[in-house]
């Protein structure tokens, strides 16, 4: 690599056939829309843990949650200490200065799906278009840390969800001290859902937000259906709670609104909820007895169109 040079404004020198080459080397992934994947800067994995403020100490991201310390004493924490464990105190000096290079970070995950670091890594970086660099830090369980080194794309980023990898929604959090990846429980997710042959006076936004909030909460209306460039369904990306049964259909009046689910691989049309298929679900397979003979199934088996379909009926 050539050495570091300063030219003043006066030059017009044109590139060596060196730098030509270095700079056709370094442009990769051109797109259609001539935009380009921000250049990657490789750190050691050591360079990540051991001094991640050495470069990423520009911005600060005010949060009172975070900013807003404790006044716990250690006899506190001492009077719950189980005497066979060696105990570690932190002072408020000692938190602080260890949250600090932290506290612009996010953690993302892919909901629905296992993603390597390499691509998550790829991905992202293409999907938010940034201005400055990142860092991407691979946290175990199919969770990574995201860091930024400019203010404007850490509130790009937060301000501009949601966000979708090849149909899967990518769960964003704020960091926050103590983050286990094993101990995290994702209770609700985003996922966009579609309205198939909806009537074109309906193509509404108050009857679409009305239609959004009773499947969830209404994040965003895809722009083509308000502009009737895709009339044979709407788009509605609403955030949903894992733990409740998907809504399959609504109500319109005197018609009933059938309803479809991008981008989740595992629904049951039994019960209507994510994370198993039909034949797996829980209130289908009655506890074994030995006293008393296997229930029969209530509703006839599903159509293998149903069973090969990754959305709602």
């Amino acid at each position: 690599m050539s050495d570091n040079k300063v030219s003043s404004p006066e030059q017009t020198s044109s590139p060596s056939p060196e730098e030509e080459d270095l700079i056709r080397r370094s442009i990769k992934n051109k797109k259609g829309d001539g935009s380009f994947l921000p250049p990657r800067i490789l750190r050691s994995y050591k360079d990540s843990l051991v001094n991640p403020e050495g470069f990423w100490q520009d911005f600060t991201v005010q949060d009172p949650i975070h900013t807003e310390e404790t006044n716990e004493v250690a006899s506190d924490i001492e009077d719950n200490m189980d005497d066979d464990i060696p105990v570690i105190l932190l002072s408020k000096a000692e938190k602080e200065r260890i949250h600090a290079p932290w506290r612009s970070a996010l953690i993302i995950k892919a909901f629905g799906k296992s993603v390597g670091f390499k691509y998550m890594d790829f991905k992202v970086r293409f999907l938010w278009k940034l201005v400055g660099d990142m860092q991407c830090i691979d946290l175990g369980s199919d969770y990574f840390l995201i860091r930024f080194k400019l203010e404007e794309d850490y509130w790009k980023v937060v301000n501009g969800e949601p966000w979708f990898i090849n149909q899967q929604f990518l769960t964003i959090c704020r960091w926050s001290p103590g983050f286990r990846p094993s101990e995290v429980k994702i209770s609700t997710t985003a996922v966009w859902a579609r309205l198939p042959e909806l009537p074109i006076e309906l193509y509404d936004m108050n009857m679409l937000r009305r239609i959004g909030n009773q499947l969830g909460s209404l994040l965003k209306v895809d722009a083509r259906a308000m502009d009737n460039e895709r009339g044979h369904f709407a788009r509605l990306c609403v955030q949903i709670d894992l733990e409740q049964p998907l809504t399959s259909r609504v109500r319109i009046a005197d018609m009933i609104q059938k309803i479809q689910y991008e981008g989740i691989s595992a629904i049951c049309f039994e019960c209507g909820r994510v994370g198993h298929r039909i034949d797996s679900c829980p209130s289908k397979i009655a506890p074994a007895s030995p006293a008393s003979p296997r229930i029969p199934e209530p509703n006839p088996p599903s159509t293998p169109e149903e069973d090969s379909s990754n959305y709602g009926k």
